[in-house]
């Protein structure tokens, strides 16, 4: 597996991760493919204190021989300076470790000072329990805020939706912005959820390209994003032949005239994927925030748990 370094740190990632996003690690199927993913070399595995698997990903992990680096999220509604430090704590001890390779922001809240947040990050980092910070869903001028309250550490990475259906990020300029900042672009969502299959003509010019590389549709639709050395991937895998699929990627190098070709075929299908826009709006007015704590207040009525 093709290792990558992640933005301004010492650490080289996997170009390809485990993402966790719905994905229920004490199926039977996971631990395998988890298993088998880690001894193929990918080296992390992302998740969030917003997903609620982190006390299952804990336990899975205990049962795998392969340490892989965490990377985690800290909720939106949790960004006040205790609050940050408190949800840090609460990760550590539901993944059974003592320390975050990669804590994130997961969403920006604007209704919190982000200079506060980065502030609780970096004591984080001063005390060891993570190593490296991070955002997610944030914009360039999201980004460049966030870079410009760090004291001692650095922003290595922002996490995105990026894949061939949706490249904000490309035509935002905020990719071009990252790499000029030495900033990994963590892509969620690389396989357009599936969506890919959907566009009849940009299927038929992947598996065409596929033919050539023994490939098909959607190993060129991943290869397209992570061909680039500033971005790592992190599909959800939740089966052994999926996880088969993924690793196959590695096994071919797409070329720069395939690329192009594939951006031209992509050109007229390129938008936010269902639910993206809302996510926008979301962010932009705070509303992001308020809904993940009504739902984590709404679990707690419940007699739920974080996990």
């Amino acid at each position: 597996m093709k290792l990558k370094k992640l933005g301004n740190s010492i650490t080289s990632f996997s170009e390809i991760g485990l993402g966790t996003w719905k994905l229920i690690p004490d199926s039977v199927e996971v631990p395998k493919v988890a298993a088998y993913l880690f001894e193929k070399g990918v080296n992390f595995i992302d998740t969030a204190e917003m997903y609620q698997n982190e006390s299952e990903l804990g336990s899975m992990l205990k049962t795998i021989k392969h340490e892989p680096f965490i990377a985690t999220k800290v909720s939106p509604n949790h960004l006040h300076y205790s609050d940050v430090i408190k949800s840090c704590n609460e990760s550590l001890s539901r993944l059974g470790v003592s320390q975050i390779t990669l804590y994130q922001i997961h969403w920006p809240n604007h209704h919190i000072n982000l200079k506060e947040t980065i502030r609780a990050m970096e004591y984080l980092v001063e005390q060891g329990k993570i190593k490296y910070i991070g955002v997610s869903n944030f914009d360039q001028k999201e980004l460049e805020e966030a870079m410009s309250y760090t004291k001692n550490s650095k922003i290595v990475s922002d996490q995105l939706e990026y894949n061939i259906a949706f490249t904000e990020v490309e035509d935002s300029g905020l990719l071009d912005f990252c790499k000029s900042n030495n900033v990994s672009v963590i892509a969620y969502s690389p396989l357009a959820r599936g969506q890919i299959k959907n566009y009849t003509e940009l299927y038929g010019v992947l598996s065409s390209i596929g033919e050539k590389y023994n490939s098909n549709a959607f190993q060129v639709a991943l290869k397209y994003i992570i061909s680039d050395e500033d971005v790592i991937a992190i599909p959800k895998i939740s089966s052994m032949p999926h996880a088969e699929e993924i690793i196959g990627c590695e096994e071919f190098e797409i070329s720069q005239k395939d690329i192009s070709r594939i951006k031209e075929a992509a050109r007229d299908i390129r938008k936010p994927l269902a639910g993206s826009s809302l996510k926008k709006i979301l962010k932009a007015n705070g509303s992001w925030a308020k809904l993940m704590e009504k739902h984590e207040r709404s679990r707690i009525n419940r007699g739920g748990k974080l996990d």
